[in-house]
């Protein structure tokens, strides 16, 4: 158990290069195993290539499928790192632009959101509309209501005194 919690501690769970010798060639451990080779990413994207229809997925991605049906895994970069190989090269560490393609599942949840949004604020301005039209609704019937109370009242008091004529005259 502790040897297991040792070798996440020292190293990185997708190349195999230990702390130290990421160390010993500049690279940060902490900034190797989050960005570089967050293997969480690396689940999330063969997560992907088994759901993915085939026919979406772009030509390295198809590549890796089919690695991945042969049961072959060299395409993970096993005891390699870009930045020390870059490193190993002469040449500063040149930033690769990669498609990520998380941007592609934010953006139609989004777009759902915004289409939701306009049909929310659509369904509020009904909403405020019928709202007035039932308020003046119930105004109007309050008003009727006093009316009515007003004459029933006034019809009693014309009834009593038409009582007490009756018992007078």
């Amino acid at each position: 158990q502790n040897s297991i919690e040792e070798a996440q501690q020292n190293n990185c769970f997708i190349c195999s290069l230990s702390r130290s010798e990421l160390e010993r060639q500049k690279v940060p451990f902490q900034a190797h195993i989050i960005q570089d080779h967050y293997m969480w990413a690396y689940a999330r994207f063969l997560l992907y290539l088994d759901q993915e229809d085939p026919s979406n997925l772009t030509g390295p991605e198809s590549f890796v499928k089919q690695k991945l049906k042969e049961n072959n895994s060299t395409f993970f970069p096993n005891r390699r790192c870009i930045k020390m190989e870059s490193g190993d090269s002469g040449e500063s560490h040149l930033e690769r632009v990669v498609r990520v393609r998380d941007m592609d599942d934010f953006r139609q949840p989004l777009n759902t959101i915004a289409e939701n949004a306009e049909v929310i604020k659509k369904a509020e301005v009904q909403f405020k509309m019928e709202l007035k039209e039932l308020r003046n609704a119930v105004l109007g019937f309050t008003q009727i209501l006093h009316k009515l109370s007003t004459m029933m009242a006034s019809q009693d008091d014309d009834d009593k005194k038409k009582k007490k004529k009756k018992k007078t005259g």
